[in-house]
């Protein structure tokens, strides 16, 4: 947000959390509108609070988990025609590398190219690595780590000693099959919330939105400093036309 005139111009953070990184453009940038969407109504309520003495320029909202919609029980709550604005961004930090499932993470890109003005960007971060750097996190934390598993019933099975599902390939429409300790399996209906998706060549990422639409792809890879489970971060922006 550096470069041009931002004053009267709408950008949107996807996956807002509570607020840090609408409060770091507040600070940094001379920008019309701040908004902000999760899918977890804590975090909207806790951003509504801690910036409600900028209300007029800052607006927060639940998502529905698959697009940029707001969620129906937020809409009750408090009204908001969000699907009829335009941005002129959309960014987003530490939030797709969560969207393990394809078709989700899919539909969300086509969500936020619908909902960008035309010449309007997108400046998402997401986790990087070659399959030997995942490899090797996989083989140093194995034996260290564990994850609870949810069946489709609500049941809740822990201890499933099995790193290598922490990060699913790009590709990988659903984690299939978990094997247990005690040798049961159990189905898991999607992946997002359990494990992250590695992204292992920016073509992956370039593909994907220019079959949404979008054009001028670019990218930058950069440290990951504390994140233990991917190599490198890749930052990248592409362009509605």
């Amino acid at each position: 947000f550096s470069d041009g005139d931002w004053s009267n111009k709408k950008i949107l953070d996807f996956g807002c959390g509570l607020g840090r990184n609408v409060q770091n453009v507040l600070d940094s940038y001379d920008v019309g509108e701040v908004h902000g969407c999760d899918i977890s109504d804590k975090n909207i309520t806790a951003c509504r609070r801690r910036f409600l003495t900028q209300k007029d320029k800052c607006f927060f909202y639940v998502s529905d988990g698959i697009g940029l919609i707001q969620d129906h029980d937020d809409q009750n709550q408090v009204p908001f025609e969000g699907r009829n604005i335009e941005y002129d961004a959309i960014f987003s930090t530490i939030v797709m590398q969560h969207i393990a499932v394809p078709e989700v993470r899919k539909n969300i890109f086509v969500s936020m190219y619908e909902r960008l003005s035309s010449g309007g960007l997108i400046s998402i971060q997401m986790g990087y690595g070659t399959d030997e750097q995942y490899k090797n996190i996989i083989i140093d934390c194995r034996k260290d780590l564990h994850m609870d598993a949810i069946s489709s019933t609500g049941e809740t099975l822990t201890k499933i000693n099995s790193y290598d599902h922490r990060t699913m390939a790009y590709d990988t429409d659903r984690l299939n099959v978990f094997k247990i300790e005690e040798g049961d399996t159990l189905e898991v209906v999607n992946t997002n919330g359990f494990s992250d998706v590695r992204v292992t060549s920016p073509n992956q990422l370039k593909q994907t939105l220019e079959s949404v639409g979008f054009v001028g792809f670019d990218y930058e890879i950069r440290n990951s400093f504390s994140d233990i489970n991917h190599p490198h971060w890749i930052y990248f922006k592409a362009y509605k036309p």
